[in-house]
């Protein structure tokens, strides 16, 4: 169930991260800043998969 949530987890806030990037890229002098929406998704989404394994794991 960790595993699952884990990659679930880091789907959402890897979409939603890049969401708002590409929504500040439509402000003017910001549409350079469409490019990163890849890279910040790959990394949101392996970030917040560690912290919520990290977190729902019990020693």
């Amino acid at each position: 169930m960790v595993l699952i949530s884990s990659i679930v987890g880091g789907l959402l806030v890897g979409a939603l991260t890049s969401f708002l990037v590409l929504m500040l890229s439509l402000i003017p002098g910001l549409g350079g800043l469409s490019h990163a929406a890849l890279p910040i998704f790959y990394a949101a989404t392996l970030l917040s998969g560690m912290i919520i394994v990290a977190k729902t794991t019990h020693p």
